[in-house]
C-alpha cells in the first residue's frame, strides 16, 4: 500500500468517520457494520506511520488528504488569500496521544485503533473563520503545497522577493551561476559549500533528479534561489523531482525570483553576504542573520572521511593521489577514464603519509573558499615540491601557486 501511495496507484487518502447512523453506532462491537476512522484519527495514524518514520513527505501526505481529493471530484480546493473562508485545520506534528474513542465527537466507540498511541493531532478547526493575516499570505500550487512569501536579502539592503518552498531560513556569499543545465550538480557541487546559488536559467527542474547526476555525497549549498520550479519532469533517467530532492537535502529554496536582476547586482557591486527569511521577518532578525560571519575553512566538512581506491583496468596503470579539497565525481571519473588508477585520499593527508604510497603523481582538486585559509594544507604541500609530479585544478591550481608564496 506504501508503495502503491508513493508511485500514484492510490491517489487520493480520504475519511468518513461512517458508520454514521445513532443505531449503527451504538451496537456491540461484534454486531456493528465496518467504517472509515474520522479525520483526527486518519491524519495522526498516517503522521505517526507515514510522516514521523520517514516513509512520505509531509507536503505530499497532505495533498493527497486534501487537493488531491478536491481534484478528483472537481471540488474548490480553497484559497488562503485575504478576505476568502479559512477552511484549514491547525496541526500540531508532534503532539502525543491516545485514541480513546468513547470521547469521540461522532460517537463512533467501536474502533480497531482504541488506545493506539498516536504522534500528530488536529489542535484547531478553523471552519468558518475569514483569512485576513497577511503574514500568512501564500500561493497554492496544484499539489496542495501552501508556499510563503519570502524574500532574499542582501547585506547592502536590497531585497528580491519570491516564494518560499518551506519556512526555512538561510545564511551565506550569495553567487550566481549561468548554466543552461546541470542545477543538480550545482546543488551537489562542493565548491558552493556554505554559499546561496542563484541561477540565472529562468526554468528548474525540468527534467527532475537523479542519483548519476551527483557531484559529491550531498547538497552542500546553503541556499537555492530560483525563478520557476518545475516538478514535472521529463528525462529517461529521472528518479524524482527537484522539490523532493531540495527538502530531502535540506536545502532552503526561494523561487519566483527575477534572478536576472539579482546576477547584476552582484555582478556589479561583488559577492556579499545575503539572507533567506519569510517575507515577514522583523528587522532585528534580519540583523541578526546578517551579522553572521561566513566560514572560511570548509574544506573540512566538503572533503572525503576516509581514503579510497579506485582502480584501473590495467595493472601496470599510473597510480595517483588525489588530494580531495571538495572535489567533483566527474573529475574523477573524467581521470579514470584516462585510465589512471586513482587514491583518494582525505584534504588534511601529511605529505609523509603520500609519498608513503609511492605515486607516479599527485592531483590537487577543486575545493570552496580562498586558499589563504588551510595555511596547514599549504605547509603540506611544500613538503611534496620536487618530489613527485602534481598537477591540479581550480582552486588546486592556486593552492600550488600559494605553496611557491605567489
Amino acid at each position: 500500500m506504501l508503495e502503491a501511495l508513493k508511485d500514484g496507484t492510490i491517489d487520493i487518502i480520504v475519511s468518513d468517520h461512517s458508520p454514521h447512523a445513532e443505531e449503527e453506532k451504538d451496537r456491540e462491537y461484534m454486531y456493528a457494520p465496518s467504517g472509515f476512522p474520522g479525520l483526527e484519527t486518519t491524519l495522526g495514524l498516517l503522521l505517526t506511520e507515514l510522516y514521523h518514520k520517514g516513509k512520505m513527505g509531509l507536503a505530499e501526505l497532505i495533498a493527497k488528504m486534501t487537493s488531491a481529493p478536491a481534484a478528483l471530484f472537481h471540488l474548490n480546493a480553497g484559497s488562503l488569500e485575504a478576505g476568502m473562508p479559512a477552511d484549514i485545520t491547525v496541526i500540531d506534528l508532534d503532539k502525543e496521544w491516545i485514541v480513546a474513542s468513547d470521547e469521540f465527537y461522532t460517537r463512533g466507540t467501536h474502533s480497531p485503533l482504541r488506545r493506539t498511541s498516536i504522534e500528530g493531532k488536529g489542535r484547531d478547526d478553523c471552519s468558518g473563520w475569514t483569512y485576513c493575516d497577511a503574514r500568512w499570505k501564500s500561493l497554492c500550487l496544484g499539489k496542495g503545497e501552501c508556499r510563503m512569501k519570502g524574500n532574499l536579502i542582501l547585506e547592502d539592503g536590497s531585497a528580491f522577493s519570491g516564494e518560499l518552498l518551506d519556512e526555512t531560513k538561510a545564511f551565506g556569499e550569495v553567487v550566481f551561476n549561468t548554466g543552461m543545465t546541470g542545477y543538480q550538480e550545482v546543488l551537489t557541487d562542493p565548491s558552493y559549500c556554505s554559499q546561496i546559488v542563484t541561477l540565472t536559467y529562468p526554468l528548474v527542474g525540468n527534467y527532475g533528479v537523479a542519483k548519476s547526476f551527483m557531484e559529491s555525497r550531498k547538497a552542500f549549498v546553503n541556499g537555492f534561489v530560483i525563478a520557476e520550479i518545475c516538478d514535472v519532469g521529463s528525462n529517461w533517467q529521472l528518479e524524482g523531482n527537484l522539490t523532493e530532492f531540495l527538502r530531502e537535502q535540506g536545502v532552503p529554496c526561494l523561487h519566483g525570483v527575477d534572478t536576472r536582476a539579482v546576477t547584476r547586482h552582484i555582478r556589479s557591486a561583488g559577492a556579499m553576504k545575503g539572507i533567506i527569511v519569510p517575507e515577514n521577518t522583523a528587522k532585528e532578525e534580519i540583523d541578526r542573520l546578517l551579522a553572521q560571519t561566513i566560514p572560511k575553512d570548509v574544506v573540512a566538512t566538503v572533503t572525503t572521511k576516509e581514503t579510497y581506491v579506485m582502480d584501473a583496468d590495467k595493472a601496470e596503470a599510473p597510480r595517483v593521489v588525489v588530494m580531495d579539497f571538495g572535489i567533483k565525481q566527474n573529475i574523477l571519473r573524467s581521470l579514470h577514464e584516462f585510465g589512471f588508477a586513482l587514491t583518494v585520499v582525505p584534504a588534511h593527508t601529511s605529505a609523509e603519509e603520500i609519498l608513503t604510497m609511492n605515486p607516479d603523481g599527485i592531483f590537487l582538486s577543486n575545493e570552496p573558499g580562498n586558499p589563504k585559509d588551510v595555511p596547514d594544507i599549504i605547509h603540506e604541500l611544500r613538503k611534496l615540491i620536487g618530489k613527485k609530479p602534481i598537477f591540479g585544478i581550480c582552486l588546486g591550481h592556486q593552492l600550488f601557486r600559494t605553496r611557491h608564496g605567489r
